[in-house]
């Protein structure tokens, strides 16, 4: 008898009909959020979004927590504008969030 190795598990890609972009592309610029979904990753929740900038639709992943909560906010709300941003908290720490 041959025993498998364990596999990996595989996650069915989001939006897969469009190009997918890295979210630090949107630092500073203005888009709209057309869809979202929240997902379960290894290091906690992330979201998924189809988005449209510079007159293209895209989609993008949004690791930060505070991004994400934004988004969880807005579900059922879509579409919406954002501006993707970089902030300090008040001990200092970089975190990304949505405008």
């Amino acid at each position: 008898m041959t025993i498998e190795r364990i596999e990996k598990p595989v996650r069915e890609r989001q939006y897969p009909e469009l190009e997918s972009i890295e979210s630090s592309s949107l630092m500073n610029r203005e888009f709209v959020i057309e869809d979202a979904v929240i997902l379960a990753g290894s290091l906690g929740e992330f979201t998924v979004a189809k988005i449209s900038v510079d007159g293209k639709t895209v989609s993008t992943a949004f690791g930060s927590k505070v991004v994400t909560d934004r988004i969880k906010a807005n579900l059922g709300k879509f579409p919406r504008t954002a501006k993707l941003v970089q902030k300090k908290s008040k001990k200092g720490a970089i975190y990304f969030d949505l405008e």
